[in-house]
């Protein structure tokens, strides 16, 4: 098994085995071991090699014929313990080489039960992707072992750490109401992807996190039900094609209804993404759901014009906050951004700790001077497929708009902002005193 060096961590220097082998006191070689110096590794090197793979940078699985994206995975301690017996023994007393799973096929639970044991009491993380099971119309078998493989996960869900799961409506709706409807206390990251991009949104749940551990929630193509004091520690979250009801503090679910807390539910909340979700018609009593003063990083993403001027300006007023320091909008269409611009026609910048400005799939021909004064000290300014570019350029080659801009990122070139300073004016001499 070999390791190119671009699949090798940056932070760690190439090192050369056959050296460290050979510098290895009191140690007899047979003739084998000389030609594999591999085999003559103590364990505890072994192990740490192991341990090393196991950080490497994920690679993925080619396509599918189907179209399908490809399916991340990374060198699995599954992998290394097929070699030998050798590798086997050392990858199986390391606990932590199994803190992280892949289930592709309910089939075989048993095996599944193994692989969970072997973390022993650790926390692990849980990569599931079935989007093509459908349990209605499997075989009897098929189902028995499904039902044995959530049992075994649904023993051990107080070490889940992080959930990420792919698949479709009806299995999610059967894992979550069936195995995972109880407590889940690690649980940190929840990342939840339905591959029913037109199907209806279902709603999970109710689920119950930890708050003091919960941190991070991505949503596609589905929704949760959640009360709001589990949401206490969120700091990111990601809403793609999901309800846009999460963002509203008086439609959360509350232990005090009818009464509804005046503080936010999402105290934390570091970075919020909201992707083709609409967001629900202005009520007098409506209020955000997470606080302004946190809130660092925000990506507005397929925002269309809603019949309803009322929702987008409420969106806009919502996600505002002078503290940004990352701001990413992307393929808004064409009266959404127009909507956008007219905001930042006010007598102060009104982004004006916002470090990187990135923008996708949007038309630049409406970016007028207040567009160029609300981002006072942009450092890196990404353009992703934009187009009618010519007025930001003609705007750029000012140096006192934008004065902090470094770099300009056009789709994959980087680019270094290089202005001409004015010449300075000169004065005219001062005249001769006369005699």
């Amino acid at each position: 098994m070999s390791i190119s060096d671009s699949q090798l961590p940056q932070q760690h220097p190439a090192f050369n085995l056959t050296s460290i082998m050979l510098a290895i006191p009191n140690r007899n070689f047979s003739y084998a071991e000389s030609r594999c110096y591999i085999q003559a590794t103590p364990n505890e090197i072994l192990g740490e090699i192991f341990e090393w793979l196991r950080h490497l940078p994920r690679v993925k699985i080619r396509p599918l014929n189907n179209g399908e994206p490809p399916i991340p995975t990374m060198i699995s301690p599954m992998v290394v313990s097929h070699v030998c017996s050798r590798w086997r023994r050392v990858a199986l007393g390391i606990s932590s080489q199994w803190n992280y799973l892949e289930l592709n096929s309910t089939r075989h639970p048993e095996v599944f039960t193994s692989l969970l044991a072997r973390s022993h009491h650790n926390f692990f993380s849980l990569w599931i992707s079935l989007p093509n099971l459908n349990i209605k119309y499997c075989s009897n078998e098929q189902q028995v072992e499904f039902r044995s493989t959530f049992r075994a996960l649904k023993a051990n869900v107080r070490r889940l750490r992080s959930l990420h799961m792919r698949s479709n409506n009806a299995t999610f709706f059967l894992v979550f109401n069936k195995f995972l409807n109880i407590y889940l206390p690690a649980l940190r990251d929840l990342h939840l992807e339905q591959v029913e991009r037109d199907a209806p949104r279902n709603h999970l749940g109710p689920l119950t996190f930890n708050p003091e551990v919960f941190e991070s929630m991505h949503l596609e193509n589905i929704m949760i039900e959640c009360e709001a004091k589990c949401f206490a520690g969120l700091r990111v979250l990601h809403l793609i094609n999901s309800s846009g009801t999460l963002l509203d503090q008086t439609q959360l679910e509350h232990s005090t209804y009818p009464l509804v807390p005046d503080g936010p539910a999402m105290m934390r909340l570091f970075e919020l993404k909201i992707d083709n979700t609409n967001i629900i018609p202005t009520l007098p009593d409506s209020k955000p759901s997470f606080s302004h003063t946190t809130l660092r990083s925000l990506i507005l993403a397929n925002i269309r014009m809603p019949s309803d001027e009322s929702v987008l300006n409420r969106l806009f007023q919502m996600t505002y906050s002078p503290l940004l320091e990352y701001l990413a909008l992307e393929n808004l269409a064409p009266p959404v951004f127009n909507a956008f611009l007219l905001r930042l026609n006010t007598p102060y910048p009104k982004y004006v700790r916002v470090r990187c400005l990135s923008l996708t799939k949007i038309n630049l021909s409406g970016v007028d001077i207040s567009f160029m004064r609300a981002f006072t000290n942009v450092v890196v300014l990404n353009l992703i497929s934009v187009t009618e570019t010519q007025r930001l350029f003609g705007y750029l080659l000012d140096p006192a708009l934008m004065p902090g801009l470094v770099n300009i990122r056009i789709d994959n070139s980087l680019h270094r902002r290089i202005t001409v300073p004015p010449p300075p004016e000169v004065k005219p001499p001062a005249p001769i005193p006369q005699a």
